[in-house]
């Protein structure tokens, strides 16, 4: 048995490409008689922790991913890293994959020659196939009898548990049968005692509806009397009150008349002082009127004469400015001359220039500087004075329109006078005519409430007479609900005892069946518990079978030990039985408890 491939590189990428188990047999089988025999149980762990690692496929995975070869080294408590170990893997020639096979693993680690490896011996083929047909038909074997025993045992519990639930339901369905015949045999006797209460009570009812009839024809009767006289009642009452109100409204009318007499008299009096106030008021603004146009007048000429004093400045300012303009004029046009023309021209001009020049400029600078300064003084003067007169129109204006109203409200206030004047005498008028319906009225109000009493102790009467009737109509209409709620009661119970017989008898009925289908129960829950001993029974053919297999699994492993020359393989699959038969029982050569297969 050898590896394809052309080259030994081709050929370990085939040994790569084999399940976990495959690369560790390999391995053994090569280095056997070297060393592997001796570092075969830590080869076993090695491999299975890649198994347990290779999440994606498990025992068929092949090789592992980066981050789980990182894991697979720190839990081995190798210092060796993934890059380290492909480093080495290079530098003996071994081409570096993404993913980390056990293969290159234990080239590193036991620092093997990887071509001895991918072409060392596997021995015989169809023996170590054999071997391994045995041991998995071994395997297959003890789960089939795990599986059996385990559906056995979960047989039989659930076949006495349903046992023992079918005799409690038998047993309580012939109980409850037993008393539903009872209570049948009760409901039989109480429907005959209701029904005979029954009519006793349809008869009291009949009798009660008659006298409530006539009760209520008494009733109405007395209420017809009673309405007639209340109706008498209430007229009088509406014509007492109407009188009562008229009185009332008579006196306040009088009340108020007499109010507005005295309210009229007051206004009147206030009017005439009004009119007294108001005209004493457009005399004093009359003569603040005349005041202010006068001040008006004085304070205008006074702005008059200031225009006319600046005006007067503002001239000799313009001409000390003319003179002062002329003589500048004068000095260029000197100076001019002094420099052009002839030696005598030049010379004169020269010397009226220096005359010109060496008199005092001092005077008529002074003159033109206190003359602006009298200006400046003199507008202020004048806007002080135009800001005094507007004042004074706006004062005189004032006083003028406040005349004009003092004199409108005088006015005004003679007129109110002379009518709160006639107003009070209508208001004296009206008190007398008041008076005079206050009286007419409260006699009329005496008349009627004379009236109303005499009506109202008739009502009174009329309304006796028809409460007795009234009670007399309610005692026949509460004897009459007292056997209607008593015949229904009764009609009621007579339901309820021909629904509760009725029910008696279906309950006798269903606690029949309900016996019947308990007694089948039961007899299902026992044939149950036979059928889960039997299989019991066959779990226990079962794992006779398993044991047998281990046996010959294991002999037929050493016998072809001599032959197959494949020791590292027949190791591991001794390695395997033995990890197998830790699930046999403990007289079976097992380590499971023999209680859990007797069970």
């Amino acid at each position: 048995m050898s590896l394809p491939g052309s080259t030994d590189q081709k050929k370990l990428e085939a040994l790569r490409q084999k399940t976990f188990t495959e690369q560790a047999c390999w391995f053994l089988n090569g280095f056997w008689e070297d060393f592997a025999s001796e570092v075969a149980e830590q080869v076993w762990k090695n491999t299975n922790l890649m198994i347990e690692l290779c999440e994606e496929k498990g025992k068929d995975g092949s090789t592992l991913s980066e981050f789980f070869a990182h894991r697979f080294l720190e839990m081995q408590e190798e210092t060796l890293t993934v890059r380290e170990m492909r480093t080495q893997l290079r530098e003996i020639d071994v081409d570096a994959y993404k993913r980390v096979s056990l293969t290159e693993y234990l080239i590193i680690k036991y620092k093997i020659d990887w071509h001895v490896l991918v072409n060392s011996a596997q021995g015989n083929k169809e023996e170590v196939q054999k071997a391994q047909e045995k041991l998995e038909a071994a395997q297959k074997a003890l789960a089939h009898a795990r599986e059996e025993r385990e559906a056995a045992r979960k047989a039989e519990a659930e076949a006495k548990q349903a046992e023992r639930e079918a005799k409690k339901a038998e047993e309580d369905a012939r109980v409850a049968e037993e008393q539903a015949q009872k209570s049948e045999k009760l409901a039989l006797e109480a429907e005959a005692a209701a029904k005979a209460a029954e009519e006793d009570a349809n008869e009291k009812e009949i009798a009660a509806k008659k006298a409530e009839e006539e009760a209520k024809q008494a009733e109405a009767d007395a209420a017809a009397a009673e309405l007639e006289a209340r109706s008498a009642e209430k007229r009088s009452n509406e014509a007492a009150e109407a009188a009562k109100n008229a009185a009332q409204e008579a006196k306040a009318a009088a009340e108020a008349a007499t109010l507005a007499a005295k309210e009229a008299r007051e206004a009147a009096e206030a009017a005439k002082q009004a009119a007294e106030e108001a005209k004493q008021a457009a005399e004093e603004a009359k003569e603040a009127a005349d005041k202010a146009k006068a001040q008006e007048e004085v304070l205008k000429q006074k702005e008059e004469e200031l225009v006319q004093a600046q005006k007067e400045l503002e001239a000799a300012l313009a001409e000390l400015k003319a003179q002062e303009e002329a003589l500048e004029n004068k000095k260029n046009e000197l100076k001019k001359k002094s420099e052009e023309g002839g030696l005598v021209s030049r010379n004169r001009a020269k010397h009226e220039l220096e005359q010109l020049l060496s008199e005092d400029p001092l005077p008529l600078r002074r003159a033109k500087i206190t003359q602006e300064a009298a200006i400046r003084k003199q507008n202020k003067a004048t806007k002080a004075a135009a800001q005094e007169t507007e004042k004074a129109q706006i004062t005189r204006k004032n006083a003028e329109e406040t005349q004009s109203v003092a004199e409108s409200t005088h006015q005004n206030a003679e007129e109110t006078q002379k009518n709160a004047e006639e107003t009070q005498k209508n208001a004296e008028s009206t008190q007398r005519t008041a008076e005079d319906s206050q009286r007419k009225a409260e006699e009329t109000q005496q008349k009627a409430e004379e009236e109303a009493e005499a009506a109202t102790a008739a009502a009174n009467k009329a309304s006796e007479e028809a409460r007795a009737a009234e009670q007399a109509r309610e005692q026949a209409t509460s004897e009459r609900a007292e056997a209607e709620r008593t015949a229904e009661i009764a009609r009621n119970r007579a339901a309820e005892a021909e629904a509760a017989r009725q029910l008696a008898q279906e309950e006798a009925r269903a606690a029949e069946s309900a016996a019947e289908l308990a007694t089948a129960q039961r007899e299902a829950a026992e044939t149950a518990t036979r059928n889960a001993v039997q299989a019991a029974v066959r779990a226990d053919g079962a794992l006779k079978e398993a044991q047998q297999a281990f046996v010959d699994a294991e002999e037929y492993v050493e016998l072809i030990k001599k032959t197959a020359k494949a020791l590292g393989k027949l190791w591991w699959i001794e390695r395997e039985l033995e990890e197998s038969k830790r699930y046999l029982p403990q007289s079976k050569g097992g380590r499971v408890a023999n209680a859990y297969w007797q069970k």
